[in-house]
C-alpha cells in the first residue's frame, strides 16, 4: 500500500508512530492470515482517531512491517518475537493537542485496546495483542502491555456444543458497529449493548491467570444485559431469548442448564475453588475443577461473542425481545 502523505503546512507538527504486535492462532490458515494482513492495512482508508468531540484525525497509516534495521533495543526486541508487527503512523499539528499531552498517550493506548477487541470479534478470538511501543517525534513515550484472553477456546467450545455459531466477520464492519458505542465504551454504559461490551472488555488481561475466576461472571453479566428484561426468572429469559436471537439449540441442550447450575453453586459458596496464589495445582481434583469451570466459562463467552456477531451482521444497535415464547422447552 502506498505510504500516506501527511500535510505539509507551516504549523508545528509532531509525528506519532505506534508499533503493535499481534499473535495469531495456529488454526488460522494461510488465506485467513493474508486476509488479516490486508484488512489491517486497509484501515488506512477509513480509520479515524477521535481525539475529542471537536477533532477527528483522519490521515492515519497502517502498514505491515516484516523487519526493521534500528539501534533501538526495545524495538528490535519487539521484532524478535513471533508476531505480526504493524506500524500505525500519523502527523498532526501540535497546537491541536496543546495542554493535552498526557491524555493523548492514554487515548492512543485505549484505541489500540479497542482495535484488539474488534479483532477478537471479527476473528473469533483467534488473535492476541502481544505488546506495543508508541513514539512521539522519535522518542519512546509509552509501552503498551499485551492483552491476552481465552476467547479462542470459546470458539472451540461452540464447535463442540454445535451452538452458537461463530464465524469470521469483516473487520471494517465490526469497527464501524463498535464506533456507535464509543461514548459508552470510553466511560460508563447506558444501554444493554453498552453494558455487554463493557463486560466483554474485562475478559482481556495483561498477564496469564489474571482474574480468571471472574471471567465467567463477566461473560454472564454481558449475556444477561442483552437477554434479560426483568429481574424475575433470569435463567429462563436468557435461555429463551438467546435461542430466539441465535437459533434453537438442537444438541447438548443440558449444557445451558449446567451453566446456570454451576454459576448458582459457585456464587453461593457451594463449590470449591483455588486460592489466588495457588501452589498445589497438579492434583486430579484441581484439574477436574478447573476443567469444569473452563467449560462453563468458554460456553458463556461463546454466547456473548456470537450475540455481538449477530448484532453486527444484522446491523442492529438495540436488542429487544417480545415476551411470547416460541421455542419449545
Amino acid at each position: 500500500m502506498e505510504q500516506i502523505k501527511f500535510p505539509s503546512q507551516k504549523g508545528k507538527y509532531f509525528n506519532v508512530k505506534a508499533y503493535v504486535g499481534f499473535g495469531l492462532d495456529l488454526s488460522l490458515n494461510h488465506r485467513q492470515i493474508k486476509r488479516f494482513l490486508n484488512e489491517m492495512e486497509s484501515l488506512s482508508e477509513f480509520y479515524e482517531l477521535k481525539i475529542s468531540d471537536e477533532y477527528i484525525l483522519k490521515n492515519i497509516s497502517f502498514k505491515y512491517i516484516e523487519n526493521i534495521d534500528t539501534s533501538d533495543e526495545k524495538l528490535t526486541s519487539l521484532f524478535r518475537k513471533e508476531a505480526y508487527i504493524f506500524l500505525i503512523e500519523f502527523n498532526t499539528e501540535q497546537t491541536v493537542f496543546h495542554g493535552f499531552y498526557t491524555l493523548i498517550r492514554y487515548h492512543i493506548e485505549k484505541r489500540i485496546q479497542d482495535l484488539t477487541i474488534a479483532l477478537s470479534i471479527a476473528y473469533k478470538g483467534l488473535l492476541h495483542f502481544l505488546s506495543g511501543l508508541i513514539y512521539f517525534d522519535g522518542k519512546l513515550l509509552l509501552e503498551a502491555p499485551m492483552l491476552i484472553h481465552d476467547i479462542n477456546f470459546s470458539f472451540q467450545r461452540s464447535k463442540e456444543l454445535k451452538w452458537p455459531k461463530i464465524k469470521l466477520l469483516k473487520l471494517r464492519a465490526v469497527i464501524n458497529w463498535l464506533n456507535f458505542f464509543t461514548e459508552e465504551t470510553d466511560g460508563l454504559s447506558k444501554t444493554k449493548i453498552g453494558r455487554a461490551l463493557n463486560a466483554y472488555s474485562h475478559l482481556f488481561m495483561t498477564k496469564g491467570g489474571e482474574d480468571d475466576q471472574a471471567a465467567l461472571f463477566w461473560a454472564l453479566l454481558g449475556i444477561e444485559a442483552l437477554y434479560a428484561n426483568s429481574k424475575e426468572n433470569i435463567q429462563h429469559q436468557v435461555n429463551t431469548n438467546s435461542q430466539l436471537f441465535l437459533g434453537e439449540r438442537t444438541d447438548f441442550k443440558k449444557s445451558f442448564r449446567d451453566l446456570y447450575e454451576y454459576r448458582s453453586r459457585f456464587v453461593h459458596g457451594d463449590l470449591n475453588f483455588n486460592n489466588q496464589f495457588v501452589l498445589k495445582n497438579g492434583t486430579d481434583e484441581f484439574t477436574t475443577g478447573i476443567k469444569r469451570f473452563s467449560e462453563n466459562e468458554h460456553f458463556a463467552v461463546a454466547i456473548l461473542l456470537s450475540s455481538f456477531q449477530k448484532l453486527i451482521t444484522k446491523n442492529m444497535y438495540d436488542i429487544n425481545f417480545i415476551s411470547k415464547t416460541i421455542i419449545k422447552s
